[in-house]
């Protein structure tokens, strides 16, 4: 659970593809910490022994394939087929939808 300081507020702006949205957060820079904290465990779980190589992981591979990852050429991958370049591309154009990911995860 996120501490709530009213001294310190910061204004976060949150783009949909729907709506534009101002929500004022208050947080306190060890609430940040502690969020900071919770995603790298969440991360960690994820990845299992596989931090350093998140693309060998099963079970990040076998989400990867649900949702629809697809190649440099535009076909969809299997999870056996996986390659760290097709991993790194999709965490990286999809980099702000798994950052509110983990964030959401966070705050469970």
């Amino acid at each position: 659970m996120i501490h709530v300081v009213p001294r310190v507020s910061r204004v976060v702006r949150h783009v949909s593809a729907l709506r534009v949205s101002w929500v004022v957060c208050l947080v306190s820079n060890r609430s940040i910490a502690m969020l900071l904290l919770r995603m790298i465990a969440i991360v960690w779980n994820l990845a299992g022994f596989h931090l350093l190589t998140p693309w060998r992981s099963a079970l990040l591979r076998w989400r990867l394939e649900t949702y629809g990852v697809c190649n440099a050429q535009g076909e969809l991958l299997s999870a056996k087929d996986l390659s760290a370049a097709d991993f790194l591309r999709f965490a990286t154009s999809h980099f702000r939808q798994l950052w509110r990911f983990l964030r959401w995860a966070a705050c469970l």
